[in-house]
């Protein structure tokens, strides 16, 4: 961690709902802050004019830079991001139910799209205003949450959320949510079958074994996972959910649907996201090694911590 984030903006005080958690995290990770907005050429110098007018008025105080540039929003945020060598997007989504039904939000289209980990923030924080200068104050990552379905997919989210917890000085959750369809499986009627929960919390504590030096619970629930995720993050106050997501685009997307993108929509929080299209042949053979020993997700945490965000 360390590199550039890049903001996405049009200047709208919704827009700049994503700027105190980038402001944060570049606080944390001693790192600098890259507006970007993208317009139609004829509009380029009004739409500079109007970037230089935000800075000063709300964020003359704060470590960025700002790019004006002539582009669609959504590829254009997916080519500055690689041509400035940024390691994180921070942005915000106000796309109504029915653009989203149409065509999708930008934001989820860039989450499915970019190389490195996104930030999607739906909600403005309630502990600032969009006043002068007060844009980067109020936000504290305090609880972050990791949705974990045991999948090598799903746990290769660890390691970032352990680091990002590190900086933050916060608390991690590792949540596996058990469907209703999971427990008639497992033929248990609900959670209440203690020698299932024990299992399952046991796996959840050897993934937690890269937790070490910061403080983190497991906990199982039940019910569908995106809901589930949603329910337990508005429960427990939490400030950030990270988690990975297949990058899944067209008729397959349309016909299986995302769960990232589904949390997205009804987290209270941020969602933070690490896009694993594929995972390659070499890391299945790390895995397949891995499940042959007596604590297969310890090796399997060991090898994962290693490999980047985004498995080509």
């Amino acid at each position: 961690m360390g590199g550039q984030i890049l903001v996405p903006t049009d200047f709208t005080a919704h827009s700049l709902n994503a700027m105190p958690y980038a402001l944060e995290l570049a606080r944390l990770r001693s790192s600098q802050v890259l507006l970007a907005h993208f317009a139609r050429l004829a509009d380029l110098p009004e739409a500079v004019e109007t970037g230089r007018m935000t800075i000063r008025k709300h964020l003359s105080d704060s470590p960025l830079d700002i790019v004006v540039e002539a582009d669609e929003p959504g590829p254009g945020i997916i080519r500055v991001a690689e041509q400035e060598g940024c390691d994180l997007i921070v942005m915000a989504s106000a796309a109504t139910p029915l653009s989203r039904m149409l065509m999708g939000s930008t934001a989820e289209w860039v989450m499915r799209h970019a190389a490195c980990p996104v930030m999607v923030v739906r909600h403005p924080l309630s502990r600032y205003a969009v006043e002068e200068n007060t844009i980067g104050r109020g936000v504290e990552l305090r609880r972050i949450l990791v949705p974990i379905d045991f999948s090598p997919v799903s746990v290769a989210a660890v390691p970032y959320a352990v680091e990002l917890a590190r900086q933050a000085g916060a608390r991690l959750e590792l949540v596996h949510a058990l469907g209703e369809s999971a427990l008639l499986n497992r033929g248990c009627d609900d959670l209440t079958d203690h020698a299932e929960l024990l299992e399952l919390r046991r796996q959840l504590r050897e993934i937690g074994t890269c937790c070490e030096g910061i403080e983190w619970t497991e906990k199982v629930v039940a019910g569908p996972a995106a809901h589930a995720i949603s329910r337990i993050a508005s429960q427990d106050s939490v400030d950030l959910i990270v988690m990975t997501t297949h990058g899944r685009s067209g008729l397959a997307r349309l016909a299986l649907g995302s769960t990232a993108e589904t949390v997205l929509r009804r987290a209270p929080c941020p969602v933070l996201t690490l896009r694993v299209p594929t995972v390659s042949d070499r890391v299945f053979e790390l895995l397949g090694a891995a499940e042959a020993s007596a604590a297969p997700w310890v090796g399997i945490m060991a090898m994962l911590a290693a490999v980047p965000p985004v498995l080509e």
